[in-house]
């Protein structure tokens, strides 16, 4: 059976895709947006769950491309990248390579979400270890430590940045300001320093990256390493994770542990203040933008968190709903979706009016801080411990 499926795949992965794929974290344009619209809102009675499987404990996302999903788990004592078919869950391939949970403070396991680029899968280990992978079979086509080739210092929680492949080179949040590797074979093209990374993905910006570092935000020359400019951003134990948000020439800026918010202008040399705030402290997973407005989960994870609406170039609030706790949100279309940490998952309008709840249901049952994916009408969601639901909501 396995084998027919793995040919399957290989079939697939050799002709265009017609499917709306999500082939990397916070999706094609790194914005945390589906452009989706093919789907229905849930009745009372929930969305329909068509499988649920358990990849292990982590919070890696999930990504699609070609019908195949691609996600991390950990069994405690190693890490597992899984490929399996969207529409049943059946596993296609599975990698497994040693790697300690480092449950430290929380369950542990990958933070890192795999990137599909031209049939072949990027991960990431907390510890830096990384792989590129056959999407068809999984085979390694090479890997890398990043510890012991280059020097790097990991943070707290280790490396959390999932892989950015643009024009055959990998961007990573490690080292001080980040770095990039060839995509063909892993070898260094630059490194910025080896000290302590933030957790956040690095993120495309014109020709040029924005690396949210331990205790910097800093505009990067994509092309060579060279810090354009930066501004000073030193949170609280380094946790710099949630994924700027870049609106033409502005970049939006939001941490946790009552650090705040803020925005920079980038001028072509260098990055001016706009304001900062605490209007928005965005823990983990970053903000969504519609329209004019910033929407997302501030407060501290475990705590009383609010989803909240803020204006992009004021900092003002519009509203802030309680009852979701820090959760993550997905803007799907002209609705926003968002997974609170608790497993609800909740339906709304995008309106800076106010908020307004379309659904709601309960979908998982443990620690939620991973962000829900939406591929072809499906919604796939996973927990820590590592129960991974695909909703159907075509």
């Amino acid at each position: 059976m396995k084998k027919y499926m793995v040919m399957g795949l290989l079939l697939s992965l050799s002709i265009p895709a017609f499917a709306i794929d999500w082939p990397n974290y916070r999706g094609v344009k790194y914005d945390g947006a589906s452009p989706e619209t093919d789907w229905q809102v849930w009745t009372e009675s929930g969305p329909k769950v068509l499988w649920q499987s358990s990849i292990g404990t982590g919070f890696s996302s999930i990504v699609v491309a070609n019908g195949a999903g691609f996600s991390m788990g950990n069994t405690g004592i190693q890490d597992v990248v899984w490929c399996f078919n969207v529409q049943t869950g059946q596993e296609i391939w599975r990698h497994l390579y040693d790697e300690p949970i480092e449950a430290k403070l929380y369950e542990g396991g990958p933070n890192a979400t795999p990137t599909v680029v031209d049939n072949k899968v990027y991960t990431v280990s907390r510890t830096g270890k990384l792989f590129c992978l056959e999407a068809a079979t999984g085979k390694v086509v090479w890997q890398r430590d990043l510890v012991k080739e280059h020097g790097i210092k990991l943070p707290d929680w280790g490396i959390s940045s999932s892989p950015l492949v643009i024009d055959g080179v990998i961007y990573l949040n490690a080292g001080t300001l980040g770095m990039a590797l060839k995509a063909s074979d892993g070898s260094l093209v630059w490194l910025n320093g080896t000290d302590e990374a933030g957790y956040a993905t690095v993120v495309p910006f014109k020709n040029n990256l924005i690396v949210l570092g331990a205790k910097h935000v800093a505009v990067v020359q994509a092309s060579n390493g060279k810090v354009l400019d930066q501004a000073e951003w030193p949170t609280r134990y380094g946790i710099n994770a949630a994924d700027p948000i870049v609106v033409e020439d502005e970049i939006f800026v939001s941490s946790g542990y009552n650090y705040g918010c803020g925005l920079f202008r980038w001028t072509g040399r260098k990055m001016e203040e706009i304001y900062r705030n605490k209007n928005m402290m965005t823990q983990c997973y970053g903000a969504v933008f519609h329209q004019g407005f910033v929407y997302g989960f501030s407060g501290q994870v475990g705590g009383s968190g609010k989803l909240t609406c803020l204006e992009l170039k004021t900092g003002e609030v519009k509203w802030a709903q309680e009852g979701l706790g820090t959760g993550t949100v997905l803007l799907a279309g002209d609705k926003l979706i968002a997974l609170g940490e608790k497993g609800k998952l909740v339906m709304g309008t995008v309106s800076p009016q106010g908020y307004q709840e379309l659904a709601a249901a309960q979908v998982l049952n443990d620690k939620c801080w991973t962000v829900p994916v939406l591929s072809e009408g499906l919604l796939l969601a996973r927990d820590a411990q590592g129960t991974l639901v695909c909703l159907d909501l075509r």
